[in-house]
């Protein structure tokens, strides 16, 4: 066991890093190191990019424990829900040809959907707002057999009722993108993973990069793992046309995975105009915003857009994409062990605000407006029960808040409410004033400015930084 936690680099960049970077570089290793040990991964690969170039390929730990089998940067991985958006790339590369629309019903291109789904259209599945249960997480029923699984999944799920009317609630379902790829095939031809294929991974040379296999070992693939009752066991078993499914079954590299990155500032693939509609927040049919666009989750921190992807796979494998466009910076992780996403998501969070987030230390200061703290604070209440006052803002700051609600009502339920708030800067007198708090939650702490106007209005309300625990 004790193999498991000693790193073994090999690396292979295209950047000769500044002093700085190398001193990141050795910090990054640092938390990688840690981040292995205390959550009892064996192995895992690590990409930081800027511009589209290679910052640091490194490979750490086993990618086989029994047979100690270093990683290596051109080890396999499993990379789970990744897939998703490269089936949503696909999609909008359909698009883009006029061989779909995204508001083209479900049903013109996959037979035997129920009436109930007469309404949910592509732009829904992309978007996770159909309402049709997750097939992979709703224990629905779906017999593995290999052959007939796309018609077995779609009578499972289509004998469920949907979780809501298309379009008036988010919710992720893997069903969504498994549906994507029938359409692919319906439209082209091709299996979705032939048209991946052809259209992506060898225009862009991925050649490790592929729907895994029906049958048959895959050259250079991990050994997947799962930590569970202090032992650490290998991945379950998945059934061979579960591997193959759209929303869930890439194999790849982080080196591939780089290349990927890369694309995405091109128009190799897609124009600029259809990345920048997959990296929108969606709009439900309430008018709330939701923080997810085709095949990624996205957001704001400090007004540096983010877009993200987590995967996560039984057989014993982790993935996370971060992407903070307006930086054109870019961290990848894949790693050998089940259900590791939560604590891969934080060391991407320390990694990205080592490199672009360092900005003051602020400390605690002296609370000298109480009645003003306990305004703030009741505004963040009411946000996370979606219950803001107009009244409170200035036009342009209730416009750009008042659609995101929902939204905070569902980060409330999911990772509970505020646990404090602390005072580290102000400034400004009379007129306009600026406060910084740091807003602490159960997963970290938010950076929070404030900013009221001569009318008493709140004419900021931002957040700066997020750090994860």
């Amino acid at each position: 066991m004790l193999l498991i936690c000693v790193a073994v680099p090999s690396s292979r960049c295209e950047h000769v890093p500044s002093d700085k970077e190398d001193a990141n570089n050795r910090k990054v290793d640092d938390l990688v190191q840690a981040v292995m040990n205390n959550e009892h991964i064996p192995g895992l690969t690590l990409a930081v990019v800027r511009d589209g170039k290679l910052q640091k390929a490194q490979a750490y730990g086993l990618a086989d424990v029994r047979s100690k089998i270093p990683t290596t940067t051109d080890t396999v991985f499993r990379i789970g829900s990744l897939s998703k958006i490269f089936v949503a790339t696909a999609i909008m590369m359909l698009v883009e040809e006029n061989k779909l629309s995204l508001d083209d019903p479900v049903s013109k291109y996959v037979n035997g959907t129920p009436g109930e789904w007469k309404r949910i259209t592509i732009r829904h599945l992309l978007t996770h707002t159909s309402g049709i249960p997750d097939w992979l997480n709703e224990n629905i029923p779906v017999h593995t057999w290999r052959y007939g699984f796309d018609q077995r999944l779609l009578k499972a799920v289509a004998r469920r009722p949907l979780h809501f009317a298309p379009g008036d609630e988010w919710r992720y379902s893997n069903s969504n993108y498994h549906l994507l790829g029938m359409i692919i095939h319906k439209i082209t031809g091709q299996p979705y993973g032939d048209f991946l294929r052809e259209r992506i991974f060898k225009p862009l040379g991925m050649m490790q990069t592929a729907v895994s296999p029906m049958s048959g070992n895959v050259p250079g693939l991990a050994m997947g793992y799962d930590w569970n009752n202090n032992r650490l066991r290998p991945g379950y078993y998945v059934a061979p046309s579960v591997k193959a499914y759209a929303g869930g079954s890439l194999l790849s590299t982080i080196l591939d995975m780089a290349k990927w990155d890369a694309t995405l500032y091109t128009e190799k693939l897609l124009k600029q105009s259809s990345l920048q509609q997959m990296w929108t927040p969606l709009r439900l049919n309430d008018g709330m915003t939701w923080r997810y666009g085709f095949g990624w989750h996205v957001g704001r921190i400090n007004d540096h857009r983010i877009a993200e992807h987590v995967g996560n796979t039984l057989s014993g494998f982790s993935s996370l994409i971060y992407r903070a466009f307006d930086d054109r910076f870019t961290v990848i992780i894949l790693d050998n062990r089940f259900n590791s996403d939560s604590a891969v998501g934080v060391l991407v969070n320390k990694i990205s605000r080592l490199y672009l987030w360092e900005g003051p230390d602020y400390q605690p200061i002296p609370e000298k407006e109480p009645e003003i703290t306990s305004r703030v604070r009741d505004i963040i209440d009411r946000r996370d029960r979606g219950q803001l006052r107009a009244a409170d803002f200035t036009p342009t700051t209730w416009a750009e808040l008042s659609p995101w609600q929902k939204q905070s009502q569902w980060d409330r339920a999911t990772f509970g409410p505020a646990l404090s708030l602390v005072l580290v800067e102000r400034a400004g007198e009379g007129g306009k004033r600026s406060y910084r708090y740091r807003v602490q939650y159960k997963f970290g702490t938010f950076l929070l400015h404030v900013v009221f106007d001569e009318q008493d209005k709140i004419a900021v309300w931002t957040t700066e930084d997020v750090e994860l625990n």
